[in-house]
C-alpha cells in the first residue's frame, strides 16, 4: 500500500482545489489534509501549516513533470513540516554539543524551559513581582 506524502502546501483551500483539480485531471489521486480546519478557521491556516496537498509516494515522479510543466515546485515531506520558530530554534540549538544528543522536539522544548528559566531569574533578579 502506497503512503500518502506531502507535495505542497497552500494557505486557503481554493488554492489547493485548483492544484487538486489539475492533478485529478491526469488520473492522480489526491488528498487535500487540514482542508475542512482552514475552511472553518481560516485564521489559523498559518499556525497548522496551510492545507496540505497530498498524493500516492508512486506518484511523485509524474506530480513532479506535471509541475515542471505547469511552473510549479514540488517538495517532498515525509512527516509534518516544521515551521517557523522550531526551524530555527533547532538550528540555534545544533551549534550546542549538549543538545545535540537529543531528539528533535525534546532539544526545542529544552531550549523554550531555559529560555523561561532564565527570564524568571531574570524578571526576580530585578526585583520583580513585589
Amino acid at each position: 500500500m502506497d503512503k500518502f506524502i506531502t507535495i505542497m502546501t497552500t494557505q486557503y483551500p481554493h488554492e489547493a482545489h485548483m492544484i487538486k483539480s489539475k492533478l485529478e485531471s491526469e488520473g492522480i489521486m489526491v488528498f487535500l489534509k487540514d482542508e475542512l480546519t482552514v475552511q472553518s478557521h481560516n485564521f489559523i491556516s498559518n499556525a497548522i501549516g496551510g492545507v496540505k496537498i497530498q498524493i500516492r509516494s508512486s506518484d511523485f515522479l509524474l506530480v513532479q513533470s506535471i509541475f515542471q510543466d505547469i511552473g510549479l515546485q514540488t517538495s517532498h515531506e515525509e512527516d509534518e513540516p516544521s515551521f517557523g520558530m522550531v526551524k530555527w530554534a533547532e538550528k540555534q540549538l545544533d551549534k550546542i554539543s549538549f543538545f545535540t544528543k537529543w531528539p528533535g522536539e525534546v532539544r526545542v522544548l529544552g531550549f523554550i524551559g531555559m529560555i523561561m528559566l532564565l527570564i524568571v531569574l531574570l524578571v526576580y533578579g530585578l526585583g520583580g513581582f513585589e
